[in-house]
């Protein structure tokens, strides 16, 4: 997670190499407004479960649907990390060896996916 904050932190310091008057390429620039996308893609999803969950209270509508879509897409890329393991797993091949302990594979998906839902879930909870 620290690593992860400090990846984000630098993306968003290095916006200001978006100017037109910088000498990037049209890819380079791509990927830094990719990065910013995906950094702000939980708060993202967060606040528009909270919406969904106040416009539910206060016109008294069934939310489900939506708040599902927005789950759907919290656990998205864990979904895609399992098949990806269950499809292109591979014969005798060793795991890389760590010093800290570490859930790798499809445990691991299925653990972060569970985990991830499971706090939008309390979130939401929380909230109504």
């Amino acid at each position: 997670m620290n690593r992860l904050s400090r990846w984000i932190r630098g993306d968003w310091q290095i916006t200001k190499w978006l100017n037109p008057k910088k000498p990037l390429n049209l890819l380079s620039k791509y990927k830094i407004l990719d990065n910013l996308r995906r950094s702000l893609m939980e708060i993202a999803i967060i606040v528009a479960i909270v919406y969904c969950n106040i416009v539910g209270i206060l016109e008294t509508k069934k939310i489900w649907l939506y708040s599902t879509i927005f789950l759907g897409v919290a656990i998205f890329p864990y979904l895609l990390e399992m098949i990806n393991s269950f499809i292109f797993k591979k014969e005798g091949e060793e795991k890389q060896k760590t010093f800290a302990p570490k859930i790798s594979g499809i445990k691991g998906s299925f653990l972060r996916a569970f985990l991830t839902l499971r706090l939008f879930t309390l979130q939401s909870i929380c909230f109504r």
